[in-house]
């Protein structure tokens, strides 16, 4: 049933924050107990796909990435992914990403990602250090065009966060800067403003092998 109501929002093109009929209609027109409709509509509030007001009516809404993230977080440790699983899927996400960016980047994207640069550059703590990692990547699957993309690495944010501060902490202990780690992403931004998708890739994808090595 919720799987039907999953597909009645789509076919019948109930937007974002509209309200769906009463579960008495739903009922009628699925030929299913209230309880059965009610039910569901409780599944797919879990799922982030509804929410419920006081008065019980059923809003569509969208599952935002920390939605997605929860539910990705879970599978990936039930499932016992590895870090190196990860990092590889990330790879192939990011390398396409960059390309992606290089060839559709604006003036105005690659002027916010020197600006998140340039606070990994100033950060004062490992914190701030990361979430603007954490910014200058997603801002290049912005640029890239490819809303899955976007989704996609939004909803892999804690667990790649995970990783970064594994690997800056390996670094720290080795008594090493995090300038190459910055000059890396410089690089990327500079292909990417320079409209080079080959160079992009390929300097992704140094960035991000040099990441696998050092933590997996």
């Amino acid at each position: 049933m919720a799987d039907a109501l999953v597909e009645y929002i789509i076919t019948a093109g109930v937007a974002e924050g509209e309200a769906l009929p009463s579960a008495a209609e739903l009922s009628d027109r699925f030929g299913v107990s209230r309880t059965v409709v009610r039910e569901a509509l409780a599944t797919l509030v879990g799922r982030g796909v509804l929410t419920q007001s006081q008065g019980r009516e059923s809003v569509v809404s969208i599952p935002d990435a920390s939605d997605l993230g929860q539910l990705l977080r879970f599978r990936v440790h039930r499932e016992d992914v590895s870090q190196k699983d990860i990092l590889e899927t990330r790879l192939g996400l990011e390398v396409v990403s960059a390309t992606l960016a290089a060839e559709h980047a604006t003036e105005e994207d690659v002027e916010q990602m020197y600006k998140q640069l340039a606070l990994m550059t100033s950060a004062k703590s490992d914190t701030a250090y990361h979430q603007a990692d954490i910014q200058v990547h997603r801002l290049i699957a912005v640029a890239s065009r490819n809303p899955l993309i976007l989704m996609i690495l939004d909803a892999l944010e804690e667990l790649l966060l995970d990783i970064r501060v594994k690997a800056t902490r390996l670094r720290r202990s080795r008594g090493e800067s995090l300038e190459p780690v910055i000059a890396q992403h410089r690089k990327i931004i500079k292909a990417i403003a320079a409209h080079n998708p080959a160079s992009a890739g390929e300097s992704m994808r140094n960035h991000l092998e040099t990441l696998r090595k050092e933590v997996c």
